[in-house]
């Protein structure tokens, strides 16, 4: 298989994303002392990149009929690669995570990338076609990733980097929740033809508007009360960046989304809340800056 099918097939931005994201995590805990070696944080990164490539190739297997109506520039399963073809592929790539995984001797590990895969599995077989239950899914397989690091390195954080770490966990699920309704709105006619019973099906696409609008809200009171109660008052910097950078664009989305009426503007919503997620991970770079 050519290597730039493989990387557009396991949609490569989002793993190189994933891998940022990490990467990040650990440069800002690094100054702590991490008591795991470097070796489990490679293990625990090369294994959630292959474990998400290959949620992206089950998902595209069984989300055929629908990509063909959504997006059908997108398709490649049985144009470039067979279904028995795919499956192997998928197999092949999550049983070199558990491996990798095996190898690290933990079993805490092991489980956690067993329950993402079965996750993943049950997400593009069932959950995508249930009332908000895919977006939940997907929401908190996002903020897994932060969790899992949280989870193996705790003991070698500090309070307040526990803290900041949970954060920015829950910062993660509700942002990825706001632009997985989005995606559904945008999606909606694919959707509605392969009987998936999304927000914005079941209930309209006003609904679904004011459910992004809500996690909006909540990411703001999140916010707030970090910058302005949990952190010290002395790091204006920090607060200066939280304002600007994060608060402002999700007062923007507020607004710019309720004068929301074509398929474009969803789009491009969707595209600004996949960007907003690197914001809110520049925002641990500013936090490690200043407090380090």
């Amino acid at each position: 298989m050519p290597i730039k099918l493989f990387l557009q097939i396991v949609r490569w931005p989002n793993l190189l994303t994933i891998i940022l994201t990490q990467a990040i995590l650990w440069w800002v805990s690094r100054p702590l002392g991490l008591l795991l070696p470097d070796r489990f944080f490679g293990v625990l990164c090369i294994g959630t990149v292959l474990i998400a490539a290959a949620g992206y190739i089950i998902n595209d297997i069984y989300d055929l009929a629908t990509d063909r109506i959504n997006c059908p520039h997108r398709v490649w399963l049985d144009i470039h690669l067979t279904r028995k073809a795919a499956l192997c592929l998928y197999i092949s790539t999550n049983i070199t995570a558990l491996l990798l995984a095996l190898s690290s001797l933990n079993i805490a590990l092991v489980l956690c990338f067993l329950g993402a895969i079965v996750l993943l599995l049950g997400y593009a077989k069932y959950f995508k076609k249930m009332l908000l239950t895919g977006n939940l899914v997907v929401a908190f397989l996002c903020a897994l990733v932060v969790l899992q690091f949280w989870y193996f390195y705790r003991s070698s954080l500090s309070e307040f980097w526990n803290d900041v770490l949970l954060f920015y966990a829950l910062f993660a699920f509700y942002a990825t929740l706001a632009r997985e309704i989005v995606k559904d709105i945008e999606d909606r006619k694919g959707d509605e033809q392969t009987a998936c019973k999304t927000l914005a099906i079941v209930y309209g696409n006003r609904m679904a508007e004011y459910a992004v609008i809500s996690c909006a809200a909540i990411l703001i009171g999140l916010l707030l009360f970090v910058l302005y109660i949990y952190l010290p008052n002395h790091v204006i910097f920090v607060q200066l960046y939280g304002l600007v950078a994060l608060i402002g664009p999700l007062l923007w989305l507020t607004s710019y989304l309720l004068r929301c009426k074509s398929y474009c503007t969803y789009r491009q919503i969707s595209q600004f809340l996949k960007a907003y997620l690197m914001l809110g991970l520049f925002f641990l770079v500013f936090i490690r800056t200043v407090f380090f």
